[in-house]
């Protein structure tokens, strides 16, 4: 279908529904009929679907730039929620929140029982295995707690004989030893650039003061 057919056959329907936006009141449409609001929407639902014809076919064209934002304009007036009131936070606690709970108790309950379960679990195993608490909770935090001397910062607690942290403590001594050997050699490079410099500085003021001499004292023919 060429693009003036595709236009001329389905102009008429969208100057409809450009009017019926230009006469919905304040961007609303109380103020029509049902029967107008059923038309505003089957007008939209045409339009939405040969803006997506014109997607595909004429992708590059001027009327698909105007499809696109009179669809635009016309999806929130048909398609909008009610607005925010003040007077709506009661009616929300009072019925819509409880509404809500008691349609989804039992995911409530699920949930809350799983928590419990867990909690009961934790206390029970380390009740009969008190060795577990280091699992969970390092060592050092005890003693603190024990002094009435919590700290900020507490590490992950150790899983004894785990690999993952033999792991770490042999990474964290390999780049601490990096970092020493990177530093020393820094230093050693610093060290001989500075005695570079100092040995071109006084090689340069030492053919300075030749040069200064010769020039003073010229030798005799």
């Amino acid at each position: 279908m060429s693009l003036d057919t595709f236009i001329a056959e389905r102009s008429s329907r969208w100057a409809a529904l450009e009017a019926a936006i230009k006469s919905a009141k304040r961007g609303r449409l109380r103020s029509q009929s049902a029967g107008d609001i059923e038309r505003f929407g089957l007008l939209l639902r045409q339009t939405s679907s040969d803006l997506a014809i014109a997607r595909r076919d004429h992708p590059d064209a001027p009327i698909t730039e105007y499809l696109n934002a009179l669809c635009a304009r016309a999806h929130p007036l048909l398609y909008r929620g009610s607005a925010w009131r003040l007077g709506s936070i009661g009616p929300f606690f009072a019925t819509a929140l409880p509404r809500s709970f008691r349609a989804a108790w039992p995911y409530i309950l699920a949930s809350f029982a799983l928590l419990v379960i867990g909690f009961i679990a934790g206390w029970v195993a380390v009740d009969l295995r008190p060795d577990l608490r280091t699992s969970l909770v390092p060592q050092s935090l005890f003693d603190e707690m024990a002094r009435g001397q919590i700290g900020t910062g507490v590490q992950d607690a150790p899983i004894v004989g785990h690999p993952r942290h033999d792991g770490e403590r042999k990474l964290s001594a390999n780049l601490t030893a990096g970092r020493g050997a990177v530093g020393s050699r820094c230093n050693s490079t610093r060290r001989a650039c500075e005695e570079a410099v100092s040995r071109i500085v006084e090689t340069s003021a030492r053919r300075a003061c030749s040069v200064r001499l010769r020039i003073r004292c010229p030798r005799s023919s």
